[in-house]
């Protein structure tokens, strides 16, 4: 069974610019999730899908392929989906199209090794059809109706006040990676389909970089030597 790892990285940021790669502790933020990829067991090759070639350039020089990435589907409103199924199909055409893809996210740099090669070991131990990465949740969410009053959306607010233990499991997803089967993938065209499963990652490292605050905290957790 093969397996290929996707990173979608447009060059366009309006948040941070140049964020996917900017350096954080000495490395550009893309290159922290191409090397977690090289040091997985399950990850055969490893792909950054990118219509910047400053990321490109980037993506080369620490051992990933690139796929140029058109420019239809490089903008702030193109699903990220439009991005690996392109790149698959592009895989497709080179004879190389793998059996399970992780799509991954470079915005993720605490992802490491052992959370593909565990994800890919529950996938196969399981069967599911699609996973994502996610840590556990245990909050009390609120939504306000038409009138504008709150009112409890996965708990009842009018009953006793559940302890943690008590609640039954939720999963917020971190968006670090997702992995599917490729052929469900191609066919469904979304990145959920089929018997769905949850890798859970603890939430100290379930940081999503999006501002510079989320630079300075992953660089002050990565310094620490965890």
């Amino acid at each position: 069974m093969s397996c290929a790892l996707i990173i979608p990285a447009r060059a366009g940021s309006k948040g941070v610019p140049l964020k996917n790669i900017r350096h954080l502790v000495g490395l550009p933020l893309i290159a922290h999730m191409i090397k977690a990829a090289q040091n997985a067991q399950s990850v055969d090759r490893i792909y950054v899908s990118t219509d910047g070639d400053d990321i490109a350039a980037v993506a080369l020089k620490y051992g990933a392929e690139v796929i140029r990435r058109p420019d239809e589907i490089s903008g702030d409103v193109a699903p990220s989906e439009d991005a690996i199924l392109h790149a698959l199909d592009h895989l497709d055409e080179m004879g190389a199209l793998p059996d399970k893809t992780f799509f991954a996210q470079c915005t993720a740099p605490l992802t490491r090794s052992e959370d593909f090669d565990g994800a890919m070991a529950l996938m196969d131990k399981q069967g599911y059809d699609a996973l994502f990465a996610a840590k556990p949740f245990h909050g009390f969410i609120w939504g306000a109706d038409d009138n504008g009053l709150m009112h409890g959306t996965n708990h009842d607010h009018t009953a006793r006040r559940l302890m943690r233990q008590e609640m039954a499991p939720e999963y917020q997803e971190t968006g670090a990676f997702y992995l599917f089967d490729t052929a469900g993938f191609r066919k469904s065209k979304r990145r959920f389909f089929g018997r769905i499963g949850v890798y859970e990652i603890p939430s100290e490292r379930s940081i999503d970089i999006d501002t510079l605050e989320d630079f300075a905290h992953v660089e002050a957790y990565l310094r620490q030597g965890v």
